[in-house]
């Protein structure tokens, strides 16, 4: 048998059954590079391995006989492509790829004449606030398992990078030896190591603001090349350069960190300096958001809430941020925290975690204790500490024949498009109790058992949708309900037909009015129906009526208007506290 193909073969079958038996989230990647000629092992050679679009880098070393590894953490069964490559005794590179979780090595063959086992190399800067303080970086061949340095001046050390503190500045002859016992190689390099005097090495750096944005200035004391990396205190990543600006999303107070690093060109030792200063940026204040989370009476286990903010122009929620629940199992209290908010009008929601306990009986809520966001409670925020408890939505379990499923999809029941994964779908009886819950599949599928029959609505909730929701009726003649879909488009989210509404028409008149208005409804059923007013702010004036049963076909209704000011507000008229209708109404006197 071939070599090549038996090496293969062996390292195939224990690459296949670690994978079998572990049956984890960690990829053992496995390799080796040959000699071209002999196909033996080459021990000691450099490998870097990379993994396609992606920033992972990793430098490994052969062992004796040639093999390397590298463990990674990935899903079980995600396949990535990863590469290997190393250099060949012409210094051209050689590279393999493999598919993670496919049975597979890496092979790199190259010529190796010349190559040395072991090769001894190292690499030093100098300390940016110590000078006469030297740090030695070892690049040696990392199987080496003895390191001897000799720094010139009569001390010594074993360690594999160590750092060194001369007496005096000068020229120092440092050698490095290097010991790899497995394959009996040794290797010395030695390098002149000037050692400079104790001299300041500092940078500074002005700033200049206008609101939230903020340009800064740096300033090191040598015009040797540096480069300058910036940390801002606001949680961004660090930026670079020597003259940037930098944007804040909120006003307060921010340590903001300058470090530089010149080197001498000609001497490559390197001086590190580090200067920090608190800054105030001026802007929109900002609060503190945080509340209790229930379970009933229980704490929450695991989960996380999101915070929406309300954008006035656009009259859309975002999310903007999020965090998880902590909670004192021993206090039985669970609670969230928002810090820094910039004041504004917001949403907030919780949902369980798939590993909570409790994730089959609760449902994710909105701080009004709702599964609707049209019915949520938004609130405004001025400078001040807020506190908003959210209340799980509890799912009452249901024994019974029935059973209901469907589909999501895009579009319309006219024209419906291809199906939607993960949508949240909550189901709700004829006495507005939550019975389930659960999210559309790859396939766009869901389906609900065990139900009794009645009269139940389907909703999809999702922010910033107009939803009107899905309706079907189980009985004993007709105990499995298929077919009952969703649509989802343009903004709107709707049931078996986009004209099945709970409203055909709708009307206010007189509009403008003084005093009173005339809410006139077409309505294609009996439904029980709430009207609620709200101001262009979006805040909640009155309910004039509060789930009122309405005949199917022309209804009307007289509102008083006579005590609210001058403006315009929007009449939401609402069945199981999700709206279903809009109207603009204008009082002028």
């Amino acid at each position: 048998m071939n070599i090549k193909i038996f090496i293969k073969t062996i390292l195939f079958s224990i690459l296949f059954l670690t994978i079998s038996l572990e049956m984890s989230a960690q990829y053992y990647l496995t390799g080796i590079v040959r000699d071209s000629a002999t196909l033996t092992g080459v021990p000691n050679r450099m490998v870097t391995i990379t993994k396609k679009n992606s920033g992972y880098t990793k430098t490994v070393y052969t062992n004796a006989s040639g093999i390397f590894y590298d463990t990674l953490n990935l899903t079980y069964g995600m396949h990535k492509t990863f590469y290997a490559t190393t250099t060949d005794c012409n210094q051209i590179s050689v590279t393999d790829s493999i598919v993670s979780f496919v049975p597979g090595i890496l092979v790199l063959d190259i010529c190796s004449s010349g190559i040395p086992l072991c090769q001894a190399k190292f690499s030093y800067y100098q300390s940016g606030n110590v000078f006469k303080k030297v740090f030695f970086v070892n690049s040696s061949s990392m199987t080496a398992d003895l390191f001897q340095w000799k720094f010139g001046d009569g001390d010594s050390s074993s360690q594999i990078s160590p750092n060194h503190f001369y007496s005096s500045a000068g020229a120092y002859k440092v050698c490095l030896t290097v010991i790899d016992t497995d394959i009996n190689c040794a290797s010395t390099i030695c390098d002149t190591v000037l050692v400079f005097p104790s001299t300041a090495c500092s940078n500074s750096f002005n700033y200049s603001g206008n609101s939230l944005s903020v340009s800064y200035q740096a300033n090191v004391n040598n015009s040797f090349p540096t480069s300058y990396s910036w940390a801002f205190g606001d949680g961004t990543p660090i930026d670079t350069g020597k003259n940037i600006v930098h944007s804040y999303t909120h006003g307060g107070s921010y340590k903001t960190c300058l470090t530089s690093v010149s080197v001498n060109p000609w001497t490559s030792d390197t001086c590190i300096a580090h200067s920090c200063q608190t800054i105030v940026v001026s802007g929109p204040p900002t609060v503190n958001i945080s509340g209790q989370v229930f379970l009933g009476t229980n704490a929450v286990d695991t989960g996380i809430v999101y915070l929406y903010k309300f954008h006035q122009g656009s009259g859309l929620y975002s999310l903007v941020d999020s965090v998880a629940i902590i909670t004192v199992a021993s206090m039985n209290i669970s609670y969230y925290y928002f810090q820094s908010i910039p004041v504004g009008k917001y949403l907030t929601k919780i949902a369980l975690n798939p590993s909570s306990n409790y994730i089959n009986y609760y449902a994710p809520s909105y701080f009004g204790n709702t599964i609707h966001w049209a019915a949520a409670t938004p609130f405004d925020l001025s400078n001040a500490i807020y506190d908003f408890p959210i209340n799980l939505s509890e799912i009452i379990p249901l024994n019974g024949s029935s059973s209901i499923e469907g589909k999501v999809l895009e579009g319309t029941a006219k024209a419906p498009g291809d199906p939607i994964a993960n949508i949240p779908i909550f189901l709700v009886n004829s006495n507005n109790q939550l019975v389930g819950y659960t999210h559309s599949d790859l396939n766009g599928d869901y389906s609900f058992g065990d139900l009794a029959y009645d009269k139940y609505y389907l909703y999809a909730d999702l922010i910033n949708y107009v939803v009107f929701p899905s309706t079907t009726t189980s009985s004993e003649a007709d105990k499995w309900k298929q077919g009952i879909n969703i649509y989802i488009s343009k903004g709107k989210v709707t049931g078996l037909a986009e004209e099945n509404m709970v409203i055909n028409e709708a009307r206010v008149y007189p509009n403008p009015t003084s005093d009173f208005i005339n809410l006139e409804m077409n309505l294609n059923a009996e439904h029980i129906l709430s009207v609620e007013i709200y101001n262009l702010l979006g805040n909640l004036v009155e309910e004039p009526i509060h789930k009122e049963f309405f005949f199917s076909g022309k209804q009307q209704r007289s509102i008083n208007v006579e005590h609210l000011p001058n403006g315009v507000y929007s009449l939401v008229i609402k069945e199981n506290d999700f709206k279903v209708k809009q109207v603009k109404v204008i009082i002028m006197r």
